[in-house]
């Protein structure tokens, strides 16, 4: 009886287990796909995240270019072939035709010449460097592990399904990157510019109108979440100046659309308005009690750079609004 009793609790533990696990992978499923999106040690959003947001720019933008440019051999395809058959039917005879040839084998020969002297180069051992430490040593072992690691060595041309992995991929470390720091002009401009640039390469595609529309509007979210993220920090310039970036994108993406929201964009504008004049405002102060120099020079350009471009497109904003507001019809 008790050995009865024992399997029934066992089972029923073992149900319960299950349906909880269940219940819990179950949140982790977001539009058909498993998601997992931890908040590790809660570095998101953290001070140590943000120097970490930092960290990833370089890892993010060696993987999309592959670690190192390699002068790699062209694969003609078969619809440059067929053009270039097309094109020598129209190529000179007789005597022209001598003399273009000739021409080409000149040029040909000076090519192979150049060719056979990079390579030359090339084979040519380097110059030993003096050792400086085992530092040093190690960092520079390690960026050629990564170069070597990414860097493409194949002949032929990317396959469409590598090509979505390249992209997937640099897509989920310029995500982390902007998780680890909204507020940060670079991560999120990055961010918002990788997911606005893929629109273009659905031109043509089929649904392509569908497509494009749902991918502003992950786009137009991204661009609201992050507004309303930088409002919560309206002391900090660099959330400041982020929120009006985040604004100016939003206004643009809605301006695009068939039939636009005044409200809406009369509310963005606030936002874009409410960014923009409390970085200057911090900034100015920042420069009386010359605190403004603690920021990193690059730092600095960055957030100047963007503030002279954003007071230029807020005139345009604004116009673009006034424009739609006096065209839309009274009730």
């Amino acid at each position: 009886m008790k050995s009865i009793t024992k399997f029934w609790c066992a089972a029923l533990c073992i149900v319960i287990g299950l349906l909880l696990a269940g219940t819990a992978f179950s949140s982790l499923r977001k539009d058909g796909k498993l998601q997992n999106n931890p908040n590790f040690l809660t570095l998101k959003g953290s001070p140590y995240g943000r120097i970490i947001a930092y960290a990833m720019r370089g890892p993010a933008d060696v993987f999309w270019h592959r670690g190192q440019t390699e002068a790699l051999a062209f694969q003609e395809d078969a619809a440059a072939r067929e053009k270039r058959l097309s094109l020598s039917e129209h190529l000179p005879t007789g005597d022209a035709a001598t003399t273009l040839l000739s021409e080409i084998g000149k040029l040909k020969t000076e090519h192979e010449q150049e060719e056979a002297e990079e390579h030359a180069e090339l084979k040519q051992p380097a110059p030993q460097k003096p050792f400086t430490g085992i530092r040093p040593y190690l960092v520079e072992k390690i960026e050629g592990f990564r170069k070597n690691y990414y860097t493409r060595s194949s002949r032929f041309g990317d396959t469409k399904p590598h090509l979505s992995y390249i992209r997937s991929e640099a897509e989920k470390r310029l995500l982390l990157s902007y998780q680890m720091d909204p507020s940060n002009i670079i991560c999120y401009g990055s961010y918002f510019l990788f997911l606005s640039e893929s629109q273009s390469r659905v031109f043509g595609a089929k649904n392509e109108e569908e497509i494009i529309r749902h991918r502003q509007e992950i786009a137009r979210k991204l661009a609201e979440n992050t507004v309303f993220y930088c409002m919560n920090y309206t002391d900090e310039a660099t959330a400041m100046i982020t929120a009006g970036s985040a604004a100016h994108d939003y206004l643009q993406i809605l301006f695009s659309r068939p039939t636009q929201d005044l409200q809406d964009a009369e509310r963005m504008l606030r936002f874009l308005d409410t960014g923009l004049d409390r970085f200057a405002s911090i900034r100015n102060e920042m420069i009386e009690n010359g605190t403004w120099e603690n920021y990193p020079i690059h730092r600095i350009n960055e957030m100047e750079s963007a503030y002279a471009i954003l007071r230029l497109t807020r005139v345009a904003d604004h116009q673009q609004f006034e424009k739609l507001r006096g065209a839309e019809p009274k009730k």
